[in-house]
């Protein structure tokens, strides 16, 4: 305690966590070695056994068991150890009201036994700490998802990708630990956490014999090396801030953290820096070469490194400086110039013998026990005086305040006509002399000037372009996927052009046909923010613009079409497509006017447009251009005649301009190519009701009823048609189903119904003493807003 308050003393591992190892990893575009991870997990796993040797009286002697272990309590610390933190941290609470608290890190390395609120036991570290070993060697963890009941379902029935096909060149040793500590049924897996660390150790003993945790601080430290200097810096500040007695404590730990870090593990025993130092060792081994074609399923999953969410994005993939050779591996070891800490002498009393540390482009110096800025060194003041004037005086005019500071009247004519700007005296032959040279040359140099942009110019316009070099994986990848979309397997095309985008994740036209490919398989969402990526990258892109408007249409955005297509339609006046979809969007806001010039356009650049002429069409039966209209849709029915929407289009032409005959045929044939079309059947029969063929617009009615049984307005105006041929019966029986189905009924059939049907059945059923019936009759007629208590409205 101090002052009265409790406090806990833990030991300070200066160091980074596995997940800041990964995202450096991650930001640098590299993976880590096989070694490295056979060495973190093995370390791991030595902790965990340890651990798992403890038992809890007040427990029953339960084992120790972490539960929680994940990238975040896996610490790295500079000299090359491995600790394992936060045991007895409490475990995920996977109850559905507290789910959304947990970010991935908690959840993604549980085991199915947790995930499923099992029992745990030792055997559940394990598969945590297979987990782990998975993404150190493919750089993806295995359980990635957007939500956590989504990372829950899989884990639940292990479904994770095989790790070869995410790194090829992964050890067949290395990938059966995996495996084998990954296993979904706990009987299956690797029983303890020392036989992990056993067979790890083999594998280094048999591929890397001199592999230790110096070369893995060595890593470290040249990862990490800006955070260090930047660490030391920080405490020294804190020390000039603190009070004389927290002033010590501060002074002694950086003094301790520089003596961690400066001597490199290869330069042990070198004795002082003022001698050469020895070459630094050749690298072992190469890590694993790149992701390769696999990474189709890692794309961008990546964790964010500000806010520890899963996002899915491609920017991390951006070429950021690094070669793309140098972005597929990852060089274990570092050169002596990057790892080793920038400081002058190796004596541990760094304050006494005023070595200094570079920490910011050799500004400071340690003193004293302080750090402080070395001084800036600045050009001697001269002296005041005569000295300070040159014999030789240069002709022309001086810099100004050059001669600030001279004793004039110590100076000669010439010197003071120098100083004064004016020159030495010259005579005026000589002027002219001068001034004529002077001439000629300026002459000649502009003319030299204006050749040599001429013939720069012409080179210029000359040379080929210079072409661009593409991944070859990249260009496999979208020749596939252009295979998939065009034999419509949008899934394998999806996950194709996702592949080719971690190659060149700012190829527009990867993600124009990413949207392409969406949209085909009605993924709308998805195919919006592909085409707004590719708009992006490519504001110009009239294709782009093209499918997104559509899209917006098609859900509805009609506002947000026409702006896209009318932009297109800026970039490219004269694309058919792009004219024909801004027209629609035009006809489905009411603008009639401007659809039908628009058609128009799109017809006179693509001369068989059959959509254009049967949608100019209807504009104009809208607009009541009726042989207009005929023409274009006679004109559609032409170029196709097994559409049926281009015979109906011109059927109901027909029918506006009162020839039912054509329109009957026209309507026919359309429901010869499609019989379910219903407006076609309802048109047909509407025609051959006014013709006076009613058994046969009948026929049609029934037929739809037949289809589509709920609709009510189908059963009215069959009821209308049985009163035509004289069936009350039937005529009553549909009125009365189609006001079951909430139908309001025309006045003049409910009329016709009155007068012809109810009131003389009502009037029957009285006089034969039928009271009851005559009554429920009543009230069957009320129902359809039918009154017997007054006189029968007349027919209109």
């Amino acid at each position: 305690k101090m002052n009265g308050r409790p406090f806990l003393v833990q030991e300070y591992i200066w160091g980074r966590s596995l997940l800041q190892f990964f995202r450096k990893l991650r930001d640098n575009k590299k993976l880590m070695g096989h070694h490295h991870a056979a060495y973190i997990v093995s370390e791991v796993c030595r902790a965990l056994h340890h651990a798992h040797e403890v038992t809890l009286p007040w427990a029953g002697n339960r084992p120790v068991v972490h539960q929680n272990l994940n990238p975040r309590n896996v610490i790295l610390s500079f000299d090359g150890n491995v600790r394992v933190i936060d045991f007895g941290v409490p475990p995920v609470n996977l109850l559905g009201n507290t789910l959304a608290a947990y970010d991935f890190r908690r959840l993604g390395y549980l085991s199915p036994e947790q995930a499923n609120r099992l029992g745990v036991d030792l055997r559940t570290d394990i598969f945590t700490t297979g987990t782990l070993l998975y993404e150190m060697l493919t750089g993806y963890p295995a359980f990635l998802e957007k939500t956590g009941k989504k990372v829950l379902k899989r884990i639940r029935v292990n479904n994770f990708t095989p790790m070869r096909t995410m790194n090829p060149s992964l050890p067949k040793e290395m990938e059966a630990v995996v495996i084998k500590a990954m296993a979904e049924e706990r009987d299956q897996r690797i029983p303890s956490a020392l036989y992990v660390e056993r067979l790890l150790d083999k594998y280094l003993d048999a591929h890397h014999k001199d592999f230790s945790g110096e070369s893995l601080g060595s890593l470290l430290k040249g990862m990490f090396l800006k955070d260090i200097k930047q660490e030391i810096k920080t405490l020294y500040g804190m020390a000039k801030e603190a009070g004389p007695e927290g002033g010590q404590v501060f002074k002694t730990v950086p003094v301790i953290l520089f003596n961690l870090v400066k001597s490199d593990p290869r330069h042990r025993g070198t004795g002082s820096s003022s001698g050469p130092k020895p070459a630094p060792s050749a690298p072992r081994h190469r890590g694993p070469s790149s992701p390769t074609r696999p990474a189709i399923m890692r794309a961008a999953a990546v964790a964010d490194a500000e806010e520890d969410e899963t996002i899915l994005d491609l920017d991390y993939f951006q070429n950021k400086g690094i070669s793309r050779n140098q972005a597929l591996s990852l060089s274990p070891s570092f050169s002596d110039e990057e790892t080793r800490m920038l400081i002058e002498g190796t004596d541990p009393v760094i304050f006494e013998d005023e070595s200094t540390i570079l920490l910011d482009d050799d500004k400071y110096t340690f003193k004293d026990g302080n750090i402080l800025i070395k001084e800036q060194k600045t050009a001697p003041v001269q002296p005041a005086g005569r000295n300070v004037v040159p014999r030789q005086l240069s002709h022309g005019r001086s810099p100004t305040g050059y001669f600030n500071r001279i004793d004039r009247s110590q100076l000669t004519p010439e010197e003071h006509r120098v100083v004064s700007g004016q020159g030495p005296t010259v005579s005026p032959v000589a002027r002219k002399i001068i001034a004529f040279v002077g001439g000629m040359l300026l002459m000649t140099i502009i003319a030299l000037v204006i050749v040599l942009l001429t013939s720069c110019t012409g080179r210029a316009a000359t040379a080929p372009a210079k072409k661009t070099t593409r991944d070859p994986r990249c260009v496999s990848l979208q020749r596939q996927g252009l295979s998939a979309l065009k034999h419509g397997r949008h899934k394998e095309c999806a996950r194709l052009f996702a592949g080719a985008l971690v190659f060149e994740p700012s190829n527009a036209e990867l993600w124009h046909l990413s949207g392409v490919c969406f949209a085909s398989d009605n993924q709308t969402k998805s195919a919006l923010n592909a085409f707004h990526r590719a708009l992006t990258l490519g504001p110009a892109r009239v294709d782009s613009l093209v499918h997104r408007g559509v899209l917006y249409g098609k859900i509805g955005k009609m506002s947000e079409a026409k702006n896209d297509l009318a932009v297109a339609v800026k970039l490219a006046p004269g694309n058919p497509v792009a004219l024909y979809h801004l027209a629609l969007a035009l006809h489905s806001l009411g603008n009639l006017q401007r659809a039908e010039l628009l058609y128009s356009r799109a017809i006179s650049k693509k001369k068989d447009y059959f959509e254009a002429f049967s949608n100019r069409g209807v504009v104009r039966l809208s607009l009541g251009k009726m042989p207009e209209a005929l023409a274009d849709l006679s004109r559609c029915v032409a170029m196709q005649p097994k559409l049926s929407m281009a015979w109906y289009n011109r059927g109901t032409a027909y029918a506006r301009m009162a020839r039912y005959n054509e329109s009957i045929s026209d309507m026919s044939r359309a429901l010869e190519l499609a019989p379910g079309n219903v407006n076609a059947r309802l048109s047909r029969g509407l025609s051959l009701a006014i013709t006076g063929q009613v058994a046969a617009a009948v026929a049609d009615l029934t037929a739809l009823i037949a289809a589509h049984p709920q609709k009510g307005v189908f059963y009215t105006l069959r009821s209308e048609l049985h009163l035509e041929t004289g069936a009350l019966d039937k005529a009553a029986a549909d009125a009365e189903r189609a006001g079951a189905l909430g139908e309001k009924l025309p006045q003049g059939l409910a009329g016709k119904l009155h007068r012809l049907w109810y009131e003389p059945r009502v009037t029957l059923l009285i006089k034969q003493g039928k009271v009851s019936q005559a009554a429920q009759m009543k009230r069957r007629a009320g129902a359809l807003g039918i009154s017997l208590e007054k006189t029968p409205p007349q027919n209109k």
